[in-house]
C-alpha cells in the first residue's frame, strides 16, 4: 500500500455500498484532495476481492485483553507463541550467519569440564537446550545486541499487546537459581538465592518436582513471571544440597570477579544466570575430584585403647554377659563382637583384650559411646576402673590389628552367615 490516504478513502465509500447507502463524496476527498477516478477504481476493486471472499459483519471483532487481564494459561500460552516467533527469527538470522551459533556455543562451553564423569548425555543435553535460550535471549555477539533485541526493534513492537508483553518478559529474562520448597496439595515454592524473595511456581512440571521434592533442593532455570508467580519450564537442572556448598563457593568468586555491579542491571542478571550454571557443573566436578581424592587416601580404622592388668577378670565377665560373644581365643589374645539392640537397628563393635591393654572399634556410623559405657558398667561391678584413649595414627600395630580384626570377624560370621545378613540389613536402615 503506497498511498493509504487514497485506500482509507476507498474504504469509507465501499462500506457505504456494503450498508446500502449511496456512494457520497467522503470526507477524505475533501480533505486531502484526492482524485474522485482512482477512488472509484479501488472501491471495485475491493468489490471484487469481498464477491469472491465474503465478509460477515455480524461476526464480532477478536477482543484482546491486557497482560494484566489474562489467566496464567493465557500468559503461558502467550509465552509459547512468542518464543515460536522468536526461533523463526533466530533461524533466519543463522542462514545469513551460520559461524556465530558455533562461536557463541564455544564461548557457553569455555570453564566446563567436558571430559569428567558427571558430563553425561542427560547432563550435555540439558546445557545444550540452556545454550539454545542463551544464544536468541542472552548472545550479543559482533552486532552488540541480542537476537531477541533485534526481533523487538524489527518486528514484535508491532505485535498486539499481550504478545508484546511476552516477547518483553522473554527478551529480559534470565537463570537464576531458586531453593525449592513445597506446600500442600502439590503446591511448589521458588526462593531466589540471591533476593530472597519467594514465588508460588506453575506448570506442567510442578507435580513431579512436588513428589520427588528433598529439603535443599534448589533449581536452576529460566523461569518466567506469572504476574506475583512463576512459570518452571525446561530445560532446567536439580541441585541436590550435597553440592550447594561446593556452588556457593564457586559463585562467590565469580561474584567477585563482577564487582562493581548493579543487582537491577539486566545486563549482569544475564552474565550472572551463565555463571551460575558454569558454578554448578564445577560443583559436580569438585565432589567428584573430591570422592576420588577420598577414595584413594589409605582406610584408617579407629581404635580406642585402655591398658589394664585385669585382662584376665574381664574376659570372665564378657564370656558370661549376654552381648557379648566370643571370636577367637589365641593364647593371651581373645577378641568378642558386641551386639547391642537399639531403634530399628543393632549397634556392634569389636573388642580385643591382648596382654595388658583393651582395644575397641565400632564400624562408621555406630554409637562408640555405647559400647564403651557398656563395658565401663560392667567392670563396675568388679572395681575395675578403664580410661580409654585413641590409639595413634603411627602406631606400628594398626596394621596388625586390622587384619586381626578382618580375620575374626570373617570366620565368626562364616560360622554364622544369618547373623551376618541380618545385621547389616538392621544397619541399612539407620
Amino acid at each position: 500500500v503506497l498511498k493509504v490516504s487514497n485506500w482509507a478513502a476507498a474504504l469509507e465509500q465501499w462500506l457505504q455500498v456494503l450498508e446500502g447507502e449511496t456512494a457520497q463524496t467522503c470526507d477524505w476527498l475533501q480533505k486531502h484532495g484526492l482524485d474522485n477516478w482512482i477512488i472509484n477504481k479501488q472501491v471495485q476493486l475491493l468489490i471484487h476481492h469481498f464477491q469472491q471472499y465474503p465478509l460477515d459483519l455480524r461476526l464480532k471483532t477478536a477482543e484482546i485483553c491486557d497482560w494484566d487481564d489474562m489467566n496464567y494459561p493465557e500468559m503461558i500460552t502467550a509465552y509459547k507463541e512468542s518464543q515460536q516467533y522468536l526461533n523463526n527469527y533466530s533461524a533466519a538470522i543463522l542462514n545469513t550467519r551460520p559461524e556465530e551459533w558455533q562461536k557463541a556455543y564455544q564461548a557457553f562451553l569455555r570453564g566446563v569440564n567436558t571430559k569428567a564423569s558427571y558430563w553425561d548425555k542427560k547432563t550435555e543435553a540439558t546445557y545444550k537446550k540452556y545454550f539454545e535460550e542463551y544464544f536468541i535471549f542472552d548472545w550479543t555477539g559482533t552486532k552488540d545486541s541480542t537476537i531477541a533485541n533485534l526481533f523487538w526493534d524489527e518486528q514484535a513492537r508491532r505485535f498486539p499487546p499481550h504478545l508484546k508483553e511476552a516477547v518483553f518478559q522473554v527478551m529480559m529474562s534470565y537463570i537464576g537459581a531458586y531453593k525449592v520448597s513445597a506446600g500442600d496439595y502439590n503446591v511448589l515454592y521458588f526462593q531466589d538465592m540471591f533476593t530472597g524473595r519467594k514465588y508460588r511456581v506453575r506448570g506442567q512440571y510442578v507435580h513431579s518436582m512436588v513428589q520427588s521434592f528433598s529439603p535443599g533442593m534448589v533449581v536452576l532455570t529460566r523461569a518466567l513471571p506469572l504476574g506475583q508467580d512463576l512459570w518452571l519450564n525446561d530445560p532446567f537442572y536439580i541441585m541436590l544440597s550435597d553440592y550447594q556448598e561446593y556452588f556457593e563457593h564457586t559463585m562467590l568468586q565469580y561474584m567477585e570477579k563482577m564487582y562493581p555491579y548493579d543487582q537491577s542491571d539486566p545486563i549482569f542478571l544475564k552474565q550472572r544466570g551463565e555463571l551460575i550454571l558454569k558454578a554448578y557443573l564445577q560443583a559436580l566436578s569438585d565432589m567428584e575430584t573430591h570422592t576420588l581424592s577420598l577414595l584413594r587416601e589409605p582406610l584408617h580404622i579407629d581404635w580406642l585403647q585402655a591398658k589394664t592388668s585385669e585382662a584376665g577378670v574381664i574376659a570372665e565377665y564378657f564370656n558370661i554377659h549376654k552381648k557379648f560373644f566370643l571370636l577367637q581365643k589365641k593364647g593371651g589374645r581373645k577378641s568378642y563382637l558386641w551386639i547391642s539392640p537399639g531403634n530399628n537397628v543393632y549397634h556392634w563393635g569389636y573388642v580385643l583384650l591382648d596382654k595388658e591393654q583393651m582395644l575397641v572399634f565400632t564400624p562408621p556410623g555406630k554409637e562408640q559411646a555405647r559400647i564403651i559405657n557398656e563395658i565401663r558398667g560392667i567392670m563396675k561391678q568388679s572395681g575395675i576402673l578403664l580410661g580409654f584413649q585413641e590409639m595413634g595414627v603411627s602406631d606400628p600395630c594398626r596394621n596388625r590389628l586390622e587384619q586381626t580384626l578382618i580375620t575374626d570377624l570373617a570366620g565368626f560370621f562364616r560360622q554364622k552367615p544369618q547373623l551376618s545378613e541380618y545385621l547389616d540389613s538392621r544397619s541399612a536402615g539407620r
